[in-house]
């Protein structure tokens, strides 16, 4: 009896390490370090977006420094870019736009208040037609803004750093949308 139980033991330790191996094979599209303006921004993690077991989006998180403060990236007034790469059919405009307006409305509780004009500014952004295979990035730069692009070509400009710590917050935040998703992008 107690070598089926370390047999299963055994077998249930190599399948909950499967998944883990699987996840950080799947980065096709986060290279290890993108540009943005002058600025060179490393790779502080990545990870895999998931609902229902489905894999949605890669999320790679790009930083002057590689760094585990969360609170200290969402703060900082530093060059930094998230990178959402969409790897299923699933994600439409009007679903990403659907899911942006909720996580909005989860991080602000309901209040959009100030950030009201450049919440739509963002969602207008999204309102395209996405395919599997786009690639978002969320780049900040400080006197600049926080400019979304879609496949390199600029969607839309907010230049406020109270709204990149919102925007950040979505992913980063002390509630983020998906734990998984934020341990990989905090390396």
């Amino acid at each position: 009896m107690s070598k089926l139980k370390n047999l299963l033991i055994l077998m249930l330790l190599v399948c909950s390490m499967v998944p883990q191996a699987q996840s950080k094979g799947k980065n096709k599209k986060m290279p290890e370090n993108i540009s943005a303006e002058k600025e060179q921004l490393v790779l502080n993690g990545w990870g895999v977006r998931k609902k229902f077991y489905i894999d949605l989006f890669e999320g790679g998180l790009y930083l002057k420094e590689r760094s585990k403060d969360a609170n200290k990236i969402i703060q900082a007034d530093e060059p930094m870019s998230i990178r959402i790469h969409v790897i299923s059919d699933l994600i439409t405009g009007k679903r990403l736009e659907e899911n942006m307006r909720s996580e909005f409305d989860r991080v602000t509780n309901g209040d959009w208040g100030t950030h009201k004009a450049n919440i739509e500014t963002v969602m207008h952004a999204f309102k395209e037609d996405i395919n599997k295979g786009d690639v978002f990035d969320l780049v900040y730069l400080p006197g600049s803004g926080l400019t979304i692009f879609k496949n390199n070509k600029e969607q839309a400009l907010v230049k406020s750093l109270d709204f990149k710590k919102l925007l950040y917050s979505i992913w980063l935040g002390d509630d983020p949308q998906d734990a998984k998703l934020k341990k990989g992008m905090m390396g």
